[in-house]
């Protein structure tokens, strides 16, 4: 017979994923589906028919990211915002401070060739709602030392929050860690990054009142 209804299932999606899929005809014949996290996702469709009979396929993917390094920021609270602070330190580079920290404010800082894009970083997107991803990501780095942080802007009393950061280099994971910040104003210092060498060299201190010595943080 003619097909009837097409039906979805999310099997498997990476941890601290909200990707689904979301039917955009009528009979969910069409779907769209947003990967949000680097990982493997697993998807099932099962097709009825005008008779009844139907028959299912599974489907098997991986997201991996492309760009030299790819750093990932996720954390396990809703309505609250943290964010993803990538320093250039072989620049003197400072928290807060264009161009050398790429963050929400410096979404896409000018770091190398002014001709070539490649050799920047870009932040994705300024996750404000609750449990990101916020990227990072440069295609062609250039070789320094950089700094990852990531800064409680607010938990809109939220309370605590538990921050997640991988990092890939060249699409292969080579880091993950995470860490509990308390409530708004926390900072985690996660740790150097060396490139090309890919080496970190993790730090894990989390900053009390950044303020007090940082100054204030952009507004959003």
């Amino acid at each position: 017979g003619d097909v009837l209804h097409f039906q979805w299932e999310m099997l498997e999606r990476p941890s601290g994923s909200n990707a689904s899929v979301i039917p955009v005809e009528q009979n969910a014949s069409q779907v769209e589906f947003f990967v949000d996290f680097a990982g493997d996702y697993e998807i099932r469709v099962r097709v009825t028919d005008t008779q009844g009979l139907s028959d299912s396929k599974t489907m098997r993917f991986s997201a991996t990211p492309w760009q030299g390094i790819h750093v990932e920021l996720s954390w396990d609270t809703a309505e609250s915002d943290v964010d993803l602070h990538f320093l250039n330190v072989s620049e003197d580079a400072n928290f807060y401070e264009a161009p050398w920290d790429c963050h929400y404010a410096n979404p896409a800082p000018e770091w190398g060739d002014s001709s070539d894009d490649e050799d920047n970083p870009r932040l994705d997107i300024d996750d404000t709602t609750g449990y990101g991803p916020e990227n990072i990501n440069i295609p062609e780095p250039k070789a320094a030392t950089y700094e990852i942080n990531a800064h409680y802007y607010s938990d809109d009393g939220q309370g605590a929050t538990v921050a997640r950061i991988r990092i890939f280099l060249s699409g292969e994971l080579i880091f993950e860690d995470s860490a509990t910040l308390s409530g708004t104003g926390k900072v985690w210092n996660v740790g150097k990054l060396d490139w090309p060498s890919g080496l970190i060299d993790p730090d894990g201190t989390i900053f009390d009142n950044p303020f007090s010595f940082f100054g204030a943080a952009p507004a959003k």
